[in-house]
């Protein structure tokens, strides 16, 4: 687990919401994965280990949905590419889907994504491609949340300690045998 914090932080940032309402979890990833440069010289190859990592600790044992979104820095319309293959690989391995099809990027691209564990999760998914400040367009999608299986109610009972009579308690503790300092030579 250590090992995970640790690691992960260096290849990308990852930030978690979860969204519960009435028996319902949505669990949402925001990921930004900056490229390599000087400053961060890590390859695409050291974060899909590191991803597959996040994906094993944080994705498969939740038990809701699961949305994962962001700036991956990955071209997902390079197809052919050795990396994109390597990804695509990593979310058919955890039975992920990848949502955004258009270009994300001013220059072209698709390397901001939504990625979920259902395709009937994300509804009306499209990139806005009006002009906005920034060199990357949003993509907008909708979610409802979908129920997650109710814990059973169980029933317990107990003491009310505000009415107990503490010299008693200590006279039964004393007489038990639990303080017998025979016992524990």
């Amino acid at each position: 687990k250590q090992w995970y914090q640790r690691r992960v932080a260096i290849t990308a940032g990852y930030v978690c919401i979860e969204i519960k309402k009435n028996g319902t979890m949505v669990k949402m990833f925001n990921v930004y994965r900056p490229p390599y440069s000087q400053k961060h010289k890590f390859t695409l190859n050291y974060f899909l280990e590191e991803f597959e990592s996040f994906l094993e600790q944080r994705v498969a044992l939740h038990r809701g949905e699961t949305v994962i979104l962001g700036d991956f820095n990955i071209h997902m319309e390079l197809v052919d590419d050795r990396y994109t293959k390597k990804f695509s690989e990593l979310l058919d391995q955890f039975n992920l889907i990848q949502h955004v099809s258009d270009a994300t990027h001013q220059d072209g691209g698709t390397i901001d994504l939504l990625i979920t564990s259902s395709k009937d999760l994300p509804k009306n998914v499209a990139v806005y491609h009006d002009q906005f400040n920034s060199d990357h367009k949003p993509v907008f999608f909708q979610i409802s949340a979908v129920p997650i299986s109710k814990i059973p109610k169980q029933e317990f009972t107990s003491r009310n300690y505000r009415d107990m009579d503490v010299q008693l308690f200590k006279q039964d503790i004393t007489n038990s045998g639990l303080c017998d300092k025979t016992l524990l030579s």
